[in-house]
């Protein structure tokens, strides 16, 4: 009983480490509807708030497409390819 209980605990630490290494922070302008990496040269020298990736997707907040270019491109594709998919059939039904 006292292994399980000290295995339950480690994985408990386990995980707790895992996700706060895993966080990636972001940073957002005052006013802002995108969040940037730390380095962006669009937010230099303007006021940011630092929150983590997740709490800015939660907010609606979209990627910056400068900083974040695999992600915009690769959601912009996803968009592209539904539209071509859905034109398609509308042409088939006619």
């Amino acid at each position: 009983m006292v292994k399980k209980a000290i295995a339950a605990g480690l994985c408990v630490v386990f995980l707790s480490v895992a996700v706060t290494v895993f966080a990636e922070d972001v940073y957002r302008t005052e006013n802002g509807k995108k969040y940037h990496k730390e380095d962006c040269r669009l937010i230099q020298n303007r006021n940011t708030q630092k929150i983590d990736k997740e709490g800015a997707v939660k907010e609606g907040l979209e990627p910056c497409g400068r900083c974040f270019k695999q992600e915009t491109s690769s959601a912009v594709s996803k968009d592209t390819k539904q539209v071509a998919s859905s034109k398609k059939s509308k042409n088939s039904a006619k």
